[in-house]
């Protein structure tokens, strides 16, 4: 069942904001902890696109720095996936980013998020460069013990003048 989306750009000073720990945490991003979510992210360089109804169907967070900005982090409820929640909030932000002059929009993503990677590349987003073995991760499908395994950071970018 496909759901109507509404997208509201928020920061850290908006009541609701500090939910987005608890969002982010149950898709294990573990350094989102709800109790300090809005205190961690607390700066007003910070903001968040929220997609909703009746429930939060997904959040992107991300910072601005002079004429650049980057996405930190973007989840999207998995009831929710496949249906444009994710291209929807990257769209908004990048009208949101382009009212407030920023040419950039850079992101890096772990190589073998497969989905992800072809979520930015659909967006318009270029692979512009490689971190080797930044991540250390692990399928936690098949192995949870098993965390050694490098895996790259592929950096990205949108010029939002372009796009």
């Amino acid at each position: 069942m496909r759901a109507d989306l509404a997208l509201h750009p928020m920061c850290p000073d908006d009541a609701g904001f500090a939910d987005f720990g608890a969002f982010f945490a149950k898709w294990g991003y573990g350094s989102f902890a709800p109790e300090g979510f809005a205190q961690q992210f607390s700066h007003q360089s910070y903001g968040l696109i929220q997609a909703r109804e009746d429930e939060i169907q997904g959040g992107l967070l991300y910072r601005i720095a002079a004429d650049e900005a980057e996405i930190i982090e973007i989840a999207v409820d998995a009831a929710y996936r496949q249906q444009g929640v994710g291209r929807k909030m990257i769209g908004a932000l990048a009208a949101h980013l382009r009212i407030k002059d920023v040419e950039r929009l850079i992101l890096e993503v772990a190589e073998d998020n497969q989905p992800a990677c072809q979520l930015y590349q659909r967006c318009g987003f270029a692979i512009t460069g490689r971190r080797p073995n930044y991540y250390t991760g692990y399928d936690k499908a098949q192995d949870p013990s098993d965390k050694g395994q490098k895996i790259d950071a592929i950096i990205m970018e949108l010029w939002l003048s372009k796009a």
